[in-house]
């Protein structure tokens, strides 16, 4: 079973005034839906409302395939909403609108399996008030013997002003088996400086970890041992960037589960498993900002 685990909301993205869409979002959810549009099982696990837009969103997840089962639905609360704003290059800014209760419990699976993959990240995953249901929830993957990604999604750095969130955020990396961070995050993390930077960097913090770097119409990276592999971009005509980074982690699950690669085996990848790994990821990307879903396309129409 592939897992994602982080928030649920509603994107509305504004190309102008005139050209507004209102799509399912969340870094993780979208993972989700693309899994689930790949035919590969996969549970979300979030927190949600109880209004309309809630009803939609569970409604959308379940008809494409995802587990709504251990997402966790606060009623009498609304659900979060990110006003999305595409640039000239089709980049999105974000402005969040977010709606949680005072007390928040998050519902985790029971267990976890061996062969089983979990995929968390973004804010949500230093959020303090869930912070011990999200390490809980790591620990006991791990302890399963399940396959641990994290993707920081660190969009703007004063989200990392307090001490605390930093703590947790490197915490993350270091209980990663692999992570996938983009050259934007990093930037946000580290500063700015060279893709030869960010992942030495990222190595120091965990040195037993795969590294991927994405670098947006640059391609992307992966480093592990003394490999290291760097793909360029598929040219594609962009209409929305939104969801690529996730569709990336798509791709990067369903290649992980081709090549069945767990952390037992992780320490033995090769070239090659790494060179499929990489192109997989970017087939997927490329194909969502084709267009202005945040997900590859469905094959039913949903």
């Amino acid at each position: 079973m592939n897992y994602t685990l982080g928030e649920s909301l509603l994107d509305i993205i504004f190309t102008n005034l005139n050209d507004v869409a209102a799509k399912p979002g969340g870094s993780m959810l979208n993972t989700a839906v693309s899994l689930g549009r790949m035919n590969l099982p996969v549970m979300h696990i979030s927190e949600i409302g109880s209004n309309m837009v809630a009803d939609m969103i569970l409604d959308f997840l379940e008809k494409n395939g995802v587990n709504t089962d251990y997402i966790t639905q606060y009623k009498g609360e609304n659900t979060s909403v990110a006003l999305a704003f595409l640039d000239q290059k089709k980049k999105p800014s974000y402005q969040f609108v977010n709606a949680y209760p005072g007390l928040r419990k998050l519902k985790l699976p029971p267990v976890f399996h061996a062969g089983d993959i979990l995929l968390f990240g973004s804010l949500y995953s230093i959020s303090t008030p869930i912070r011990k249901d999200i390490f809980t929830c790591i620990h006991e993957a791990k302890k399963a013997g399940s396959l641990v990604l994290y993707d920081p999604n660190i969009r703007h750095k004063h989200h990392l002003e307090e001490q605390q969130v930093v703590g947790a955020m490197l915490e993350n990396l270091r209980l990663a088996h692999i992570i996938k961070a983009s050259d934007e995050d990093c930037a946000n993390l580290f500063g700015n400086n060279s893709p030869e930077i960010y992942l030495e960097t990222l190595s120091q913090i965990n040195a037993h970890a795969l590294i991927i770097l994405t670098l947006g119409a640059a391609g992307a990276i992966a480093r592990f041992k003394n490999m290291e592999v760097k793909m360029d971009a598929i040219q594609v005509e962009v209409v929305s960037t939104i969801g690529a980074g996730d569709a990336f982690n798509a791709g990067l699950i369903s290649a992980l589960q081709t090549l069945e690669i767990n952390p037992g085996n992780l320490q033995e990848i090769n070239l090659h498993q790494l060179k499929t790994i990489l192109e997989k990821g970017l087939q997927t990307a490329a194909t969502v900002c084709c267009s202005i879903e945040n997900y590859i396309p469905s094959t039913t129409g949903v």
